[in-house]
């Protein structure tokens, strides 16, 4: 069961980490299926770095996951999160769990990306619940400046603010030209500049909601939870070690899932 001062803070960030949500013996066995894999298709030996690719992002594991390789990220821990914050309908929603996202080592330096920011789902201008959210399940340690995704903690806040205060749905493209026009803050992160590192000290947004990017670091077990209205991008794994992590999507409804993707 989730605390109260979780349920508070996944409101307010978007972002609720779940500390050894899924067992050490679980993650190793789904680590190793990963391996396997990405060894047999694409050739990146696990102990061998030289065949890595640098910045390899390796895709193409539709079979895997339909084999239900990682169906031992749907934890109880993390099933019953997922109920709590989504409803009753959230967890079994997901045929198969687990989509890999691999991020290999590339060349420095790391810095705050000004692109590629956007948001899954869009922000209600009727509803300021969670809609759904994304799940990463991290199977080994995950470190700073190691290609964790980027995430604007509170811009789900914001977000589904300007869509009330217009009355309709918006969709990512027309959030970010909404948001980019009103919050100095967020005009600032979509602009390129040389001080990036100011974005991962604590700003605000016009009506004082707190607003930082952070990265979705941690422990192998960790999940992560990320409100799919929340402003997020990819960064570069700088780090000698391959970012190794599965996600998955949990909606509040199937029929509104649907409906939102249609949108």
């Amino acid at each position: 069961m989730l605390s109260a001062s979780q349920r508070t803070q996944f409101e307010e960030t978007g972002v609720l980490r779940l500390e050894q949500a899924v067992e050490p013996e679980a993650v190793a066995r789904m680590r190793d299926r990963l391996w396997k894999f990405i060894e047999a298709v694409h050739g990146f030996v696990r102990h061998d770095p030289a065949t890595w690719e640098p910045g390899g992002r390796p895709t193409g594991f539709q079979k895997l996951v339909r084999s239900d390789a990682f169906a031992e990220m749907g934890s109880a821990r993390l099933r019953a999160a997922t109920e709590e914050l989504l409803g009753p309908n959230a967890a079994r929603a997901a045929n198969h769990w687990g989509q890999p996202l691999p991020a290999f080592p590339e060349p420095g330096p790391w810095c705050v990306p000004h692109d590629s920011w956007h948001m899954d789902l869009p922000a209600s201008g009727s509803d300021d619940r969670c809609s759904g959210f994304r799940a990463f399940l991290l199977l080994d340690r995950l470190e700073s400046q190691g290609g964790a995704t980027l995430v604007v903690t509170g811009s789900q806040r914001v977000a589904r603010r300007a869509a009330r205060e217009a009355g309709e749905r918006m969709k990512s493209g027309k959030a970010k030209k909404v948001l980019a026009s009103r919050e100095p803050w967020i005009r600032d992160l979509f602009t390129p500049s040389d001080d990036r590192e100011r974005f991962l000290e604590a700003g605000k947004a016009s009506d004082g909601t707190p607003l930082r990017v952070v990265e979705l670091v941690g422990e192998a077990g960790d999940a992560i939870l990320m409100d799919l209205c929340a402003l997020h991008t990819v960064a570069p794994n700088v780090r000698p070690t391959p970012r190794l992590m599965i996600g998955q999507g949990l909606y509040r409804e199937i029929q509104e899932t649907v409906r939102l993707q249609e949108a």
